[in-house]
C-alpha cells in the first residue's frame, strides 16, 4: 500500500474555491462542466448534493474530485458529475498522473463512502489506470469525439475532409442557395422555437426529452458569452438549431443539444450544416477546440462517420467504480455478468445517464439565480 501522508484532501469551502477554479483553467482536464458555477447549477435544478474535494500533495494542489451523491438500485455512492447527457466531460481532474495520488484517492473514497454509508465510488478519468483495476474495482470504458482546429481548420476541413464524392460542401450550400440562414438567438420566442423541434427529434429517437424549464434555467444562468443558441431558418421555417455551452478560459466549444426539422425533404442534411455552422463560429472567436460529445467508438456508427468527417479524434475515457459494500460488489459482478439482459436502470450506474423517470423527477422548474 502506497503511504498517503504526503497528500491531504479539503473538501470545497469559500477559502479554496479560489485554488479549485484556478486548476481547473490551467489543467488540461479542466472543461466548463468542473467550474463552480456549474456545480452551482446542477445543485439547483437537479437538486443534487454535491461532495467537492481538493488534493494537495505537500501544499501543492494536484488534482479536483466533483463528486455528488446518486442512488442507483437501492445502493448509494459518489459519482463524478452524474449523467453523460448532461456532463460529458465527466472525469476528476488530476495534474499529478502516478499511481500515488490515485492510490490516495482511492483510501480517501473508501474513508467517504464508509463514514457516510455510501456503498460505492464511480470516478471518471480522462486515461487508464490500469494499476487500479485490480480484483475490487471495475473499469467501464466511454469516451467522446474531439476536433482540434488547429490541425484541421476551416479550409483544410472544407477542402480536404469534405470529398467531393461524399458531397458534403453541396448538402452545406444547398440551405444557403434556397434561402435558408443560420444565426444566433436568444429571446424567449427563439427558445420555445429550438425546443420545438428538439423535443420531436429527441421522442423520434425514442429518448426523453428535458423539459422546457432545463433550457430556460440554462439561459437565465449563463450569458450570451457563455451559450449559443442557433437556429437555421427560412422565415418561419425552421431547419434546425443548436445550443452550445462556451468556455473562453480553454477557448472550447461544448457541442450539446440538437434540434432538428425532420419533417424538412431528404434533400437536406440538417445535421450537417448545424456541425459546419457551429465549427465555423468557434474558428471565429479563436477557439481552439470543438468538443462533439460522447459518441460509441464504433467506426461504423453514424454518428461517428458524421464526426469523423470533420476531423474528429475519439477520446477515451474510463469510468473506475470502487465499491465499499460487499453485498453492492456482488451485485455490481451480477451486472457484469449479465449486462445484456439486466434493465437499463442498472446500466445507467455506468453511463451515469438519467433514466426516463429521473429527467421527469429531475428536469421541475426551479427559481432563477
Amino acid at each position: 500500500m502506497v503511504s498517503t501522508l504526503l497528500y491531504s484532501f479539503e473538501e470545497l469551502k469559500n477559502s479554496n474555491a479560489s485554488d479549485w477554479e484556478e486548476l481547473n483553467e490551467k489543467s488540461v482536464d479542466g472543461s466548463f462542466f468542473h467550474t463552480l458555477k456549474w456545480m452551482r447549477f446542477l445543485e439547483r435544478f437537479f437538486r443534487l448534493r454535491a461532495r467537492y474535494f481538493l488534493a494537495y500533495r505537500n501544499e501543492q494542489l494536484i488534482a479536483l474530485f466533483p463528486f455528488f451523491e446518486r442512488r442507483v438500485m437501492g445502493f448509494s455512492g459518489l459519482v463524478t458529475l452524474p449523467y453523460l447527457t448532461v456532463n460529458p466531460c465527466n472525469h476528476i481532474v488530476m495534474v499529478d498522473e502516478q499511481a500515488s495520488p490515485m492510490e490516495a484517492l482511492r483510501e480517501k473514497c473508501g474513508e467517504i463512502t464508509r463514514k457516510n454509508h455510501l456503498s460505492f465510488a464511480a470516478v471518471g478519468l480522462r486515461r487508464s489506470l490500469n494499476y487500479l483495476e485490480k480484483s475490487d474495482c471495475f473499469s467501464q470504458p466511454t469516451g467522446n469525439m474531439i476536433l482540434n482546429l488547429s490541425e484541421n481548420n476551416l479550409n483544410r476541413i472544407w477542402n480536404q475532409r469534405f470529398s467531393k464524392k461524399g458531397g458534403e460542401r453541396k448538402m452545406i450550400r444547398r440551405f444557403k442557395l434556397d434561402g435558408f440562414e443560420a444565426g444566433e438567438v436568444s429571446s424567449t420566442g427563439d427558445l420555445k422555437k429550438f425546443y420545438t423541434y428538439y423535443g420531436k427529434n429527441l421522442l423520434y429517437l425514442h429518448a426523453r426529452p428535458f423539459e422546457t424549464s432545463y433550457f430556460e434555467q440554462l439561459i437565465r444562468t449563463y450569458s450570451a458569452r457563455e451559450i449559443m443558441l442557433s437556429l437555421v431558418c427560412k422565415g418561419e421555417t425552421i431547419a434546425g438549431g443548436y445550443l452550445a455551452f462556451l468556455y473562453d478560459a480553454k477557448k472550447t466549444m461544448y457541442l450539446r443539444y440538437l434540434a432538428l426539422n425532420r419533417d424538412l425533404p431528404n434533400r437536406y442534411r440538417t445535421h450537417l450544416c448545424l456541425n459546419w455552422h457551429a465549427v465555423r463560429k468557434a474558428s471565429e472567436m479563436g477557439y481552439r477546440t470543438v468538443h462533439f460529445g460522447g459518441t460509441p467508438n464504433d467506426p461504423t456508427h453514424v454518428n461517428y462517420r458524421l464526426k469523423k468527417k470533420f476531423g474528429c479524434k475519439f477520446e477515451q475515457k474510463y469510468i473506475l467504480i470502487i465499491p465499499s459494500s460487499p453485498i453492492f460488489k456482488v451485485a455490481y459482478r451480477g451486472y457484469k455478468f449479465a449486462k445484456q439482459i439486466v434493465p437499463r436502470r442498472w446500466r445507467a450506474l455506468v453511463s451515469q445517464e438519467p433514466n426516463a423517470s429521473e429527467v421527469v423527477r429531475n428536469t421541475t422548474p426551479m427559481s432563477s439565480h
